[in-house]
């Protein structure tokens, strides 16, 4: 239909950074960070999307891995022969041909890495409580990472649901539940991680708005304006 397509290309757009170009196949984040040298010369990730399958806005990013669960990445398998296993792949791998080995390495020793850092133990600072939701508990995986300074430069966590065409709900419908999940999510990342860290900037975007006014179905249509939301110590807040 006009409007799925419609907001297929609005998403494709927002994550390429250039509309109506079919020739460009990398994200906007992607290519920024091939351009620019890695905060940490040794690190074996600098970014990654905290989902099954890499967002269109990191393709192209160096060194850069979807990882749906961070605290739970590692080779699949019995887990008393992860090791025997993770050893056979890294010198399988440290013999092939360049890309296949960097590539492959890179994630073998992503998996060390992750599994160094105390997910289950993070304490959260200046009382700061994620919510235990999806989109909570990855921003708690961003703050964990951020805070063990492993050299991850940027992160993208997707939330989901907006498309409320029909039985939206009033103050504690489904909207408001999700805009609560969003808001408490995001402020506790805040206290968390923004507050204390200058070199840390959120930005949250959507493809598309809302219309404001109910339909049939006591929902929301599509809307041709949205909102972005940005947070950092060196934004001009307020506006």
């Amino acid at each position: 239909s006009y409007v799925s397509r419609s907001h297929f290309d609005a998403q494709r757009y927002m994550e390429v950074g250039k509309p109506a170009d079919v020739n460009v196949v990398t994200g906007w984040l992607g290519r920024h960070l091939s351009l620019v040298p890695p905060i940490r010369s040794d690190a074996p990730l600098r970014a990654l999307g905290l989902d099954n399958g890499l967002q269109k806005s990191l393709v192209g990013g160096p060194k850069t891995l979807p990882i749906s669960n961070p605290a739970g990445f590692t080779i699949g398998g019995a887990a008393n022969t992860t090791a025997a296993r993770q050893a056979v792949l890294q010198a399988d791998y440290a013999a092939a041909s360049a890309p296949l080995n960097t590539s492959a390495l890179d994630a073998i020793n992503t998996i060390a890495l992750l599994q160094a850092v105390n997910f289950n133990g993070y304490a959260p600072m200046n009382g700061a409580a994620y919510p235990n939701t999806h989109f909570g508990r990855a921003l708690r995986s961003v703050a964990t990472l951020i805070r063990a300074d492993v050299g991850i430069e940027a992160a993208q966590v997707d939330i989901g649901g907006w498309d409320t065409h029909a039985a939206q709900g009033g103050v504690t419908g489904a909207l408001s539940t999700l805009t609560g999940d969003f808001a408490t999510s995001l402020a506790a990342f805040y206290a968390d991680v923004v507050a204390t860290n200058a070199r840390v900037t959120v930005v949250a975007i959507s493809e598309f708005g809302r219309n404001a006014r109910e339909n049939g179905s006591q929902g929301t249509d599509h809307g041709r304006a949205t909102t972005m939301f940005a947070m950092g110590q060196g934004i001009a807040g307020g506006r």
